[in-house]
């Protein structure tokens, strides 16, 4: 089980050394109890909310015959598992379903997108709630023969729906993949790719109306040798690449963007990290012109050490939470441990937040109320890999 684990070549091979996390400050984050279907492994990639009553998370685990979309609500009392739909079916090689996205309108217009597989062929997972039932809406997967996979979806109204990932090409290559729904039926809308890339993924997708779409993720530039932020735009009609700022120069370095989240047409944050082998927070603000970093603070910044963010989202009152993971000396040198970041209109700043077990990520964050909010993630008593995989994870939620 793995965040983002389906995006070649952008995988994270995390060292770290020392370092120690900064002084906790602004809101206190709790553990709220989450349901874990699985003994095997269990994990939420993406929360939506409706209101301080009503919210989703998403994800999947692991069953004895593959791994199954997971499907958690809030009622506002407790976390429940909801019956989901699994297109993969079992067979002699193999078989999954993921769900790695959710948008939520109103009570009785959800959605939520991932992938399934069967053997070696991905193919993109779109379902929806109406009030009643998840079930699943046909969406096209345009390479027949290997991985078609969705990372997020944005839901403007009933029928202006984006979602977007990645889609092979012939030769193997990933490159962005966005589809709409119109009301009736999902559809491949054309996306650019950077020039001389070998490989794009677009990894969140936001929306302030329905002519101002955004979309960021990351591509591999294979003329200097490191991966760079990737950021389109949406008038509606057509997607164009907007210029985004990568940080890291060096070769193999990682510039990667995870989240978007938008304020308005001229307030809306991107999170991400960057840099190698030392891998530092990476905060990026579009003012209405263009796109600049935000400085961003770290668990550490010594060689080695790791710091990631996953997930960003605006809360009512001008406050921005940024959530993710990190790791250094401090954590068994490549342990993770839950890292969540807030604006609070100046600067940014680390607050500390539980990080149970050995091994804890956070994937996402987003608002419940006015002033309150939700993280969701995975976290292992027996700790994560050199890789970053999670023996026998559990669903993590937190709250403040």
């Amino acid at each position: 089980m793995n965040l983002r684990e389906f995006v070649p070549r952008v995988m994270l091979v995390l060292w770290c050394l020392c370092g120690a996390i900064s002084p906790a400050t602004g809101a206190t984050w709790n553990i709220v109890s989450s349901p874990n279907p699985s003994t095997s492994g269990n994990e939420l990639k993406a929360v939506a909310a409706i209101s301080a009553t009503d919210a989703w998370a998403v994800g999947d685990y692991e069953s004895s015959y593959g791994t199954l979309s997971l499907i958690e609500h809030w009622n506002g009392l407790a976390w429940k598992v909801v019956t989901s739909p699994n297109p993969g079916v079992p067979n002699q090689c193999g078989h999954g379903n993921v769900l790695n996205g959710v948008a939520a309108r109103n009570t009785r217009d959800v959605w939520a997108v991932g992938y399934y597989y069967s053997c070696s062929l991905f193919k993109t997972l779109i379902e929806h709630w109406n009030g009643t039932k998840w079930s699943v809406v046909p969406s096209p997967s345009p390479n027949s023969q290997g991985y078609n996979v969705l990372y997020s979806v944005a839901a403007i109204s009933a029928n202006d729906v984006w979602a977007v990932g990645y889609a092979e090409k012939s030769n193997g290559a990933p490159m962005t993949l966005i589809e709409h729904w119109d009301g009736s039926s999902w559809s491949v809308v054309p996306s650019p790719n950077p020039s001389g890339s070998t490989n794009a993924s677009l990894l969140s997708v936001a929306a302030v109306s329905a002519t101002n779409i955004w979309a960021v993720g990351t591509y591999f530039n294979s003329s200097k040798g490191r991966n760079e932020t990737l950021i389109e735009h949406s008038n509606g009609r057509t997607w164009t690449i907007v210029p985004s700022p990568s940080p890291s120069t060096a070769q193999w370095s990682r510039n990667i963007l995870n989240s978007v989240s938008v304020v308005s047409a001229t307030d809306i944050w991107a999170a991400g990290t960057t840099g190698y082998p030392t891998l530092i927070t990476l905060v990026e603000h579009w003012n209405g012109t263009k796109w600049s970093v935000v400085s961003s603070p770290n668990s550490s910044t010594a060689y080695g050490s790791f710091n990631v963010l996953n997930g960003i989202t605006i809360v009512p009152g001008g406050k921005v939470w940024a959530v993710g993971y990190f790791g250094n000396a401090n954590t068994s040198y490549y342990q993770h441990r839950a890292l969540t970041l807030q604006w609070n209109g100046t600067s940014w700043s680390i607050v500390t937040s539980p990080s149970p077990g050995k091994a804890a990520n956070l994937s996402a964050v987003a608002p419940l109320s006015t002033g309150k909010g939700v993280a969701v993630g995975l976290y292992s008593v027996y700790g994560n890999d050199y890789y970053g995989n999670m023996t026998a994870p559990a669903t993590l939620v937190l709250s403040y």
